[in-house]
Order: structure tokens, then C-alpha cells, then sequence
């Protein structure tokens, strides 16, 4: 069984090879602007502010604030690859009505939020993530007060890991197309290599060079433009939408594919039996808060089949946790926005009381910063 997955796992190498020479040597892929709307535009929105908050010792991270400061209840969105905050254009105004504080950040190198290298310079890991997103907790002096999580994407990564590492901060949480950790590596290394075509750009992406880089920024991301937003359906996003990613991408994308070089190392060290939480032996650490996750049954970047084995009590075990499959891509959040407000709000109606969050002491005395 090693030598076979081992074997697969070079198979799987020699394909992303082949694909990236191919990519340098092609043509420039036609984007046709019909399946982009003409609706307007707007980021941040109205009624909101997009403010700096220092979550780390290295990352000023820029967000976008809306609704009551002093709300009981605050919903961070936490957004994916290659998208920024703006994707979560419709949720952030609806919650902030709704009564709920509403902060949606710019992940850790996207966009703004660019961390610095001047004191430290850190490696990318889950860990971090879930670093910053208590970070945000703390920035906003919210640390004896559980929060809730909407994700999607490598935003849902993220927030899975602080999920599983801080469930006493989390009031409850929703994942949008990427499941338990646990369950995306295992499918995915145990299907190689029929799973590439769900993962293959994953290890492409990571092995992105600066060459890759000035071909990409030369042919105007039309490339990324039609790989990713192409999958979409039509007039799901909007043409001001595209280019104001185009200028996010010109300035960040260096940082931001960071994230696929730490995820072709999570594979790669998985491989290795002596490790902690290996394919071989993974740990067993379910959610144990209110988990809602939703996948789209077209997702050609993660496999929509994982959506049955999401409810495992190896990954989830919270009673009130359920999982719905929409008729959507991969860009479910921005494809069927309104019924995905719908069903989150279902979700958090349905919660019990909250209690108090369990932080520590560690916790309580750490310093926060309020920004600008």
C-alpha cells in the first residue's frame, strides 16, 4: 500500500510538471466578457469601514467593520484563493442589519494585509492562521465572548483549524466547500491520481516560479481568469468585480500562492509514518461546536463526494451539525449568496443559549491592539 501511494504520488509530480512547461508555452486563453455582469461594484460597502488591526507581532491586517461595536454577537468571514473580503459582498450588510458586529479580514497575505519581515519572518502554517484569526478575537476585545465563523475555501482551512484548537472561543461555524483536514488529505492522497483533477492545481500553484509569475501578469491573469472565475456560472461575478481582483493579484499574488506551498508540504510530510498525525495514523480531533458545512455538487477544485462522509463523528460530533449540497460550483458563497444567507441565518436561529467562553488567563492578560 506505500509503494502503490508512493508511486502515485510521483505520477502526480511528473503531471504537475507537464502542466506548468505547458502553461509557460501556451497562448494567452480567451476570457469573454459576456459571462461577467455589468452590475456595479461597491468595496467596502456602505454603512461599513475598512479599518487596520494589528493581529500579530508581524501582520497588520486589514478588514472591513460593520454593524453594533458592541453587538452580543460577532460573525467573522474569512475568505479563499483568489478572492479577498469583497467576496462576501451581500453577507456582510444582511448580518450587519441583522444586528450581529461583522468583521470580514483580508487574510494574511492578500490584498492589504501583507505581513512584514522586518523583526520576523515566519513560515505559512495552519497554525498561523489560526494565530491570526484569535488575533482578530483580541483586536477587537472580544476574547470572553465565543464567535462565529463563515468560511469558504482556504477561509475555511483556516477556520478549521481554529476551530479544532480553540472550540472555546467558537460559537459556531460554517464551511463553505473544504471539509475536515483530515478528510481532504485522506481522500485525496488515497485517490491519487484519479483525485487530481480536483487537486491538480493545488501542487501547480505552489510551484509557481517568477517566471510563471511575469507570464501570468503579461497575459493579464487571463489564465487564473478563466481557470477559476470561468468555472463559475455566468454573471455570477461582475466585470468591475474582475478588475478590481486583476489589481489585488498585481500587487499580492507572490504572497498569497504562499498558501499552496505550505499545502504541498502538509501532503508531503503526511507521507512520512514518523510524524504526528500522519495519513497513516491520523489524529482523531473532530469539531465539537455547531458546525454547518455546504458544498457545491459542480466543485471542480474540491471533490464534492467528500460531502458524504463531512457528518463522520471522526470530523464532526456537535448533535445540531448538518451539511447541505447545493446545485453550484466551487463559488457557492457568490453563486447562490441569498440562499446561503438563508440557510446560515436557519443555522444560527437554531443554536442554543450561548455560554461563556472558557479563555484563560493566558489569554485574558495578552495585549490588544484597537487600529486606526
Amino acid at each position: 500500500q506505500n509503494t502503490m501511494l508512493l508511486g502515485a504520488s510521483t505520477v502526480s509530480v511528473l503531471v504537475v510538471v507537464a502542466a506548468y512547461l505547458a502553461f509557460l508555452l501556451q497562448q494567452k486563453p480567451i476570457v469573454r466578457d459576456s459571462h461577467f455582469s455589468d452590475d456595479e461594484f461597491v468595496w467596502p460597502p456602505r454603512g461599513s469601514v475598512y479599518r487596520s488591526r494589528r493581529v500579530a507581532d508581524d501582520l497588520v491586517m486589514k478588514m472591513v467593520e460593520a454593524g453594533p461595536p458592541n453587538a452580543k454577537q460577532v460573525i467573522i468571514f474569512l475568505h479563499g484563493f483568489p478572492q479577498t473580503s469583497s467576496m462576501w459582498d451581500g453577507y456582510v450588510q444582511h448580518f450587519a442589519e441583522k444586528g450581529y458586529r461583522v468583521l470580514a479580514p483580508d487574510m494574511r497575505g492578500f490584498n492589504e494585509s501583507i505581513p512584514s519581515t522586518r523583526k520576523v519572518k515566519r513560515e505559512l502554517t495552519m497554525d498561523l492562521f489560526a494565530e491570526d484569526i484569535k488575533g482578530i478575537v483580541k483586536a477587537h476585545n472580544r476574547l470572553g465572548q465565543k464567535v462565529i465563523l463563515v468560511s469558504h475555501d482556504w477561509g475555511s482551512a483556516a477556520a478549521w483549524k481554529f476551530v479544532l484548537k480553540y472550540p472555546y472561543l467558537t460559537r459556531a461555524f460554517v464551511a463553505m466547500s473544504v471539509p475536515h483536514p483530515s478528510l481532504y488529505r485522506i481522500h485525496n492522497l488515497v485517490n491519487l491520481p484519479w483525485s487530481l483533477r480536483h487537486v491538480w492545481y493545488f501542487f501547480f500553484l505552489g510551484a509557481a516560479t517568477p517566471l510563471g509569475l511575469w507570464k501570468a501578469e503579461r497575459d493579464d491573469w487571463a489564465w487564473l481568469t478563466w481557470y477559476f472565475l470561468y468555472d463559475s456560472e455566468p454573471l455570477t461575478f461582475s466585470k468591475k468585480e474582475v478588475r478590481a481582483l486583476k489589481e489585488v493579484w498585481r500587487k499580492s499574488m507572490t504572497s498569497m500562492i504562499a498558501v499552496y506551498r505550505m499545502g504541498i508540504k502538509w501532503f508531503a510530510t503526511s507521507l512520512l509514518p514518523w510524524l504526528d498525525d500522519n495519513v497513516w495514523h491520523p489524529s482523531k480531533q473532530p469539531s465539537t461546536v455547531p458546525t454547518l458545512q455546504m458544498f457545491g455538487h459542480r466543485d471542480a477544485y474540491v471533490d464534492p463526494a467528500m460531502a458524504g462522509a463531512s457528518m463522520h463523528p471522526d470530523y464532526v460530533t456537535f448533535s445540531l451539525s448538518r451539511t447541505h449540497v447545493y446545485q453550484a460550483s466551487h463559488w457557492l458563497p457568490d453563486e447562490k449568496r441569498a440562499l446561503c444567507i438563508r440557510h446560515i441565518e436557519q443555522f444560527l436561529d437554531s443554536l442554543p443559549p450561548e455560554l461563556p467562553s472558557a479563555f484563560t488567563d493566558e489569554d485574558k492578560d495578552e495585549a490588544f491592539y484597537m487600529g486606526d
